[in-house]
């Protein structure tokens, strides 16, 4: 995990363990919009954009249809590899 902190009015400053990174932003309203987002992510209340655009229903369904396509492109890998004799 990793904590941060605000420098002056356009700058964080972020611990990621033993490492640490300052961001330097154009304004103080970019930097508290920055800050906002960063906030909300960390509490869980954010909403992706593909959460926000999509119902539940629907993901599940798009993840079980590529889900069965990988387990179909390995069945036809492994057919045409006993074809070939391999």
């Amino acid at each position: 995990m990793f904590s941060f902190f605000r420098v002056g009015r356009t700058s964080l400053v972020f611990y990621l363990g033993v490492e640490s990174l300052m961001i330097k932003f154009p304004s103080p309203e970019v930097l508290q919009k920055f800050h906002s987002m960063l906030a909300s992510m960390r509490s869980g209340t954010a909403l992706s954009i593909f959460k926000a655009r999509t119902e539940d229903s629907s993901a599940a369904q798009y993840f079980q249809f590529y889900g069965y396509l990988s387990q179909q492109q390995v069945e036809l890998c492994a057919l045409a590899a006993v074809k070939e004799g391999l």
